[in-house]
């Protein structure tokens, strides 16, 4: 009752309605960010807030020190262990583990956390030995998108990132969904799509991670493609598009990996910083165009080479 007059504004005539009440009473959804509301809550005279469901029904209350203070967001690192290549605002969030098979870039830690990154071709591959080990399968669908990952990141085991551990997981997960996981590689390759039906957003973010190398930034976007034919088209807007990024993104040095699933076989444009360009080690096509033979792998492959490069650069 206490409360009510207080939300009415004075010590007496009638009691207030539910809906009034309600209508005075600070609510939050309980989906919504906290940083959205949190200079509101330090304006607020009110020590605590509803918290409501997406209906508006009541699911509890929070107190206005826990807003100010909210817990920190708990991620973990999967397929990658740099900041630079995580989800907007992982830097605000407590990372409790990582589970990789990348070169070691990772943030530093409050604690000691679970730290996997082994020599692999595939984290898939990790994913799935920590369900096997623990004697759990997966539902079928969960298999099927390991063994997709597996299949696609070892390119059917030709890429020289594979390992007898991919092939045993591989095997396994094969198993689990009832796949021929050679014929499904197959039929899986075959599906990446030409570059003409590709949009140049598709192309140059689908696949692209962010590297920091003897103190600049260099960014390498990859495609998979199942033959060279229509490249030659499209080389002028993906020039455009790449020195785009570069200025907007200050980077020293920007790779698009354009990858034959069915040769085995790399070509690729680069843009950026015409004296790391000139150190290159592959056979130049023209222009911005670089011949990377076999090279298939941007991780085992390319990223040694061009920190190499980067090094002799000084």
């Amino acid at each position: 009752r206490a409360f009510a007059r207080r939300l009415r504004g004075d010590d007496g005539g009638r009691e207030p309605t539910c809906r009034e009440i309600a209508e005075k009473v600070t609510m939050y959804k309980e989906r919504e960010r906290v940083s959205d509301h949190r200079n509101a809550v330090l304006r607020s005279e009110e020590n605590s807030v509803l918290i409501t469901d997406e209906s508006g029904c009541y699911v509890g209350m929070a107190e206005q020190k826990e807003l100010l203070s909210p817990p920190r967001a708990k991620l973990i690192l999967v397929d990658h262990n740099e900041l630079s290549q995580a989800v907007t605002g992982a830097e605000e969030a407590e990372i409790v583990a990582v589970l990789d098979h990348h070169r070691l870039g990772n943030p530093p830690t409050a604690a000691p956390i679970p730290f996997t990154v082994d020599p692999v071709g595939s984290t898939s591959t990790l994913v799935a030995e920590k369900c096997r080990d623990r004697a759990l399968e997966p539902p079928r669908s969960i298999a099927g998108m390991l063994l997709s990952g597996i299949l696609s990141d070892t390119l059917v085991f030709r890429s020289p990132t594979t390992s007898a551990r991919d092939r045993a997981a591989a095997a396994w997960l094969s198993n689990v969904c009832r796949l021929e996981m050679h014929q499904y590689g197959a039929e899986l390759l075959n599906a990446a799509s030409g570059l003409a039906a590709k949009s140049l957003d598709d192309i140059m973010d689908g696949d692209r991670k962010a590297y920091e190398m003897a103190g600049v930034q260099i960014s390498i976007a990859q495609v998979e493609v199942t033959g060279m034919q229509e490249l030659p088209a499209r080389v002028p807007e993906l020039i455009s598009a790449m020195d785009d990024r570069v200025s907007r993104e200050n980077l020293a040095l920007l790779c698009l990996m354009i990858t034959d699933v069915v040769t085995g076989e790399s070509h690729m444009l680069v843009r950026g910083s015409s004296r790391l360009i000139a150190g290159l080690p592959f056979a130049h096509l023209g222009g911005s165009l670089y011949d990377l033979g076999d090279i298939v792998s941007r991780k085992k492959q390319l990223v040694p080479a061009l920190v190499g490069i980067l090094e002799t650069s000084g």
